[in-house]
């Protein structure tokens, strides 16, 4: 289990890891590998449910793409014609001008390119499910090759979502600081998409973004909207790593992130038949309701004025009575099913449904998948809480512990929050 928890450890790695394209346009505030990942594989999930192919499989594969760059680099087209270090205001004038066109590279520099880049990455991947289960390692493994080589239709399909995702953040980073170079990145989609739901999402796009069309939206416009919409979850942070005043506090997409691969991986180690595809759906989706409401907790009702003692609140978990607490989740539950009808509400029906069905099986805890997921949610966030306090050097907070206690009873999640006492809490520390 210990090695378990180290995996989920070095994959919230990716929470803080920014991506490198953006960070070449100088975009502030640029989206984390961890949030990329969040929302192309919510896409891969609505683009591909009418293809005949594992959907199951291509969100597994969406969910681990890029998690060798949390020992490599995240790699461009630009990065063998720019400077090393993009650091001085000659080195980012000299950028600026090479991103302003298209690299061209001969064909044996393209392969040569290649090569290196997944020799580097596959390195970078055996060191990070080394110690994993052998199942669980070969599954990975196995998901990675065939996403790199674009074995399956699954694999070819989520790699063109992987592009489909890159371009649709870039022209929102377009239209919001004016860095992209917009008609170059255009030409760039229209060659590379050839499978048919993806140039007629790129299409959309352009429609959305270029031609600046409204009317007449079809099933793949509202999808786009839609995708717009939850995109500002990579912007927006999670209260309790706001209030304990985190240095880098993660945003809901991140958070989601994890959670989707928790449940995934901690799911094989149950052992237990449960529907996959459901529990990585609703470890994605969890949390979307949080574009309209924010971050809802237990605190917000009892946070001091003064700001400085708002970590200091987090070493005692909050108590109400039974008809107060009742009254603060209902309020939630009223405040979240208005945002989620609102978010959805233009979707295609068999999406809108499923969406909401998935929702209400979590909010109602009416489905083992759901019971599990709900649990993982809270295992992941004291997880996360424990990775803060060992970054400002302060016990954890006890609150966390407490409240994740409440909620956890499943035999596999309470084995696993014991190492994580053992991990994180010195002997004699009270947890």
């Amino acid at each position: 289990m210990q090695n378990v928890i180290n995996f989920f450890i070095d994959i919230g790695k990716l929470k803080n890891k920014k991506r490198r394209g953006w960070l070449l346009h100088q975009i502030e505030k640029s989206e984390s590998t961890a949030s990329h990942i969040f929302r192309m594989a919510i896409l891969t999930w609505m683009l591909g449910r009418k293809k005949r192919f594992n959907l199951q499989r291509a969100l597994k594969m969406a969910l681990i793409h890029d998690i060798c760059e949390i020992f490599t680099r995240d790699e461009t087209p630009y990065d063998p014609l720019l400077p090393k270090r993009i650091d001085s205001p000659q080195s980012q004038k000299t950028a600026k001008k090479i991103l302003e066109k298209w690299p061209k590279f001969s064909l044996s520099q393209k392969k040569r390119k290649i090569i290196l880049k997944q020799k580097r990455e596959r390195l970078a991947l055996e060191k990070l499910i080394s110690k994993l289960p052998c199942n669980l390692k070969e599954e990975i493994r196995n998901l990675w090759i065939d996403f790199e080589k674009g074995l399956s239709r699954e694999a070819r399909f989520t790699k063109q979502i992987d592009k489909a995702e890159n371009l649709l953040q870039g022209l929102e980073y377009w239209e919001k600081y004016g860095r992209i170079q917009r008609d170059l990145w255009i030409r760039w989609a229209r060659e590379i998409f050839d499978i048919p739901v993806l140039i007629e999402f790129e299409q959309a796009i352009e429609k959305k973004f270029v031609q600046k069309k409204t009317k007449r939206k079809g099933e793949i416009d509202e999808i786009l909207n839609f995708l717009i919409k939850i995109g500002k979850l990579k912007e927006i942070m999670r209260k309790g790593a706001i209030l304990i005043k985190a240095k880098n506090p993660e945003t809901i997409a991140e958070h989601s992130f994890r959670v989707a691969i928790m449940s995934w991986v901690l799911a094989e180690e149950k052992r237990t038949k449960l529907n996959f595809e459901k529990i990585l759906k609703m470890g994605l989706i969890h949390d979307i309701c949080e574009v309209y409401t924010g971050d809802i907790t237990l605190y917000d009702k009892i946070l001091p004025k003064d700001e400085k003692e708002w970590p200091e609140l987090f070493d005692k978990w909050p108590r109400f009575s039974r008809r107060e607490k009742r009254k603060i989740v209902q309020k939630k539950q009223k405040q979240e099913k208005k945002a989620l009808r609102k978010l959805i509400a233009n979707l295609p029906k068999d999406l809108k449904e499923e969406v909401k069905d998935l929702q209400a099986e979590y909010q109602e805890l009416s489905s083992k998948e759901a019971r599990f997921v709900k649990q993982v949610n809270r295992i992941e966030t004291l997880l996360q809480a424990l990775e803060y306090g060992r970054e400002s050097k302060r016990p954890p907070y006890k609150s966390w512990w407490i409240g994740t206690a409440e909620k956890v009873d499943d035999p596999l999640l309470i084995k696993f929050m014991a190492e994580l006492e053992k991990k994180f809490c010195k002997r004699g520390e009270p947890s």
